[in-house]
């Protein structure tokens, strides 16, 4: 298959007219390169056979730009490139659209009278997918030879048929069975989708045949919602418990630990009990020291008072017995 590069020279010069404007199904309106208005016919053709509608707001075609993040021209400023409901199907790392498998492959099956393939999907690129995006992969020339009506016819199953829109697909089954967090991640499922386009395939979900996925009546939608609902209310369950058990743990946790941390408090304040224990006694006994020295201190000063006493009357005597010793040296009569 050719690359943009290849594409830009085959279809240059851009922003050059003439351009043809076209009407998609659903109300989009594209301006386009007259020489892809068969192309894009035979697209319309495959949207109108899903009954996929274009919104006029969000759909268009040309553009005289560079490409997102790049400085080369876009292949929307050649006018073979078409952008279809760009706020459903938007450009990004993640895939994410709402348009059925089965109609992109229609599309991509477009051919020319040379077998040459005619329109290429950007969701399939391999870096950021553009799902809004299919742009033409054919030369001027191999268009102009025209678009090969078998290709054109369409390959989706008969809705009318007798069959069962459930006995022909799979698809929802698939959806409930991708997890939860897929839902969340790809944004392709609601319930109130459901009654108005048609039911998503789903990446990594093998055993749908996403040509066969249809919008299905209201009298077995019901039924299926029911299971639907009541596989989102299990699922929502489980998790619901998981959280309360985990939740649970943490608190489970966190009591041990505050036991723990209580437990150890208490053998600090124990010990801090025994020794205020130890010092209580070795007060009690500094106290009755103290006493007995406050005694003995009382004594010693009443002994100290009683031979100061005892030294005054001495140095009396002392004094009488010296005087009575003048007398006599000196001869005379005490």
């Amino acid at each position: 298959m050719r690359s943009t590069a290849e594409l830009r020279i085959l279809w240059a010069p851009a922003c050059t007219p003439p351009f043809a404007r076209y009407t998609l199904h659903g109300g989009g309106v594209v301006t386009v390169d007259v020489l892809v208005v068969d192309a894009l016919k035979a697209l319309n053709a495959v949207l109108i056979d899903w009954d996929y509608r274009t919104r006029r707001a969000d759909t268009g075609a040309y553009n005289c730009r560079q490409i997102t993040g790049g400085t080369n021209y876009s292949l929307h400023s050649y006018g073979t490139a078409i952008d279809i409901n760009w706020q459903t199907n938007p450009y990004g790392h993640h895939l994410i659209t709402d348009m059925p498998i089965g109609m992109i492959e229609d599309i991509e099956a477009i051919e020319t009278v040379g077998g040459v393939q005619v329109w290429r999907w950007g969701g399939r690129y391999r870096g950021n997918k553009d799902a809004m995006h299919f742009e033409v992969v054919a030369s001027p020339a191999e268009l102009v030879r025209g678009i090969r009506s078998t290709t054109t016819t369409p390959t989706r199953p008969n809705v009318a048929s007798g069959r069962s829109w459930w006995s022909r697909s799979s698809c929802l089954c698939c959806s409930a069975s991708v997890s939860y967090s897929a839902l969340r991640r790809h944004r392709r499922w609601s319930l109130g989708s459901l009654t108005r386009r048609p039911i998503c395939w789903w990446p990594g979900c093998r055993s749908c045949d996403p040509r066969v996925c249809v919008v299905p009546p209201m009298d077995d939608l019901v039924p299926v919602l029911v299971v639907v609902v009541s596989t989102a209310g299990a699922v929502l369950a489980a998790r619901i418990a998981a959280s309360a058990q985990r939740s649970s743990n943490k608190m489970r946790a966190s009591l041990d630990a505050a036991t723990a941390q209580n437990a150890a408090q208490a053998a600090l304040y124990d010990g801090y009990g025994d020794l205020s224990d130890h010092y209580r006694t070795h007060l009690n006994d500094l106290d009755a020291q103290l006493v007995t020295m406050q005694q003995a201190f009382r004594r010693a000063t009443e002994e100290h008072a009683a031979c100061r006493s005892d030294l005054a009357t001495l140095q009396i005597e002392c004094a009488q017995l010296r005087h009575d010793l003048d007398i006599l040296t000196a001869g005379g009569h005490p």
